[in-house]
């Protein structure tokens, strides 16, 4: 998998990977319904970077995510806004697209940490997520939209000790029609 900073000409193309209400809430609770390209292209945050993964050959993304840093400590990054195009989901594609990230956060970009909420009954996610070397530490309460109600989440992080074990490999090869 390569790793490219996202370009807006890709927003409408990741915005249709929420295939659902729940997918949509899931990937970006506090956007407020329909996911355009544009609110897609507005997640970016200052000093983060908005990446997409491309298979070999393939012409067009697989795979979206960002990695921000906190502000509040040097080399702690968040990652957010993860997604795979859905005909590629439970193939290995996130795990690939996320080691990935994590390949940049930790060797150019002198990462410690990386950090991420996720819904708990989001089992693909979490278990994505696990495979690629993110532990579970804590549980968090958010309220996304104002008045609306409060949301528990697992806090998840992955540091350079946790995935030194973790090999950066890809775990498939996908045929890409």
């Amino acid at each position: 998998m390569e790793l490219q900073p996202y370009n807006p000409i890709w927003g409408n193309l990741v915005a249709g990977w929420a295939t659902s209400q729940e997918d949509a809430y899931w990937l970006a609770p506090g956007t407020v319904p329909p996911l355009t390209a544009e609110k897609v292209t507005a997640w970016k945050k200052p000093g983060g970077s908005s990446l997409v993964g491309f298979l070999e050959d393939s012409p067009f993304p697989v795979a979206y995510g960002e990695l921000n840093p906190m502000q509040s400590e040097a080399a702690h990054f968040w990652l957010g806004h993860v997604i795979v195009e859905p005909a590629l989901r439970g193939q290995g594609v996130g795990a690939l697209f996320v080691r990935k990230i994590l390949e940049t956060a930790f060797s150019r970009q002198q990462a410690r940490r990386v950090s991420l909420v996720v819904f708990p009954d989001n089992v693909g996610a979490i278990k994505c997520y696990r495979n690629c070397g993110f532990r579970i530490v804590g549980e968090e309460q958010h309220r996304f939209l104002p008045g609306g109600p409060r949301q528990r989440l697992l806090r998840l992080e992955a540091n350079c000790s946790t995935i030194s074990s973790i090999s950066l490999r890809p775990l498939v090869q996908v045929a890409v029609a």
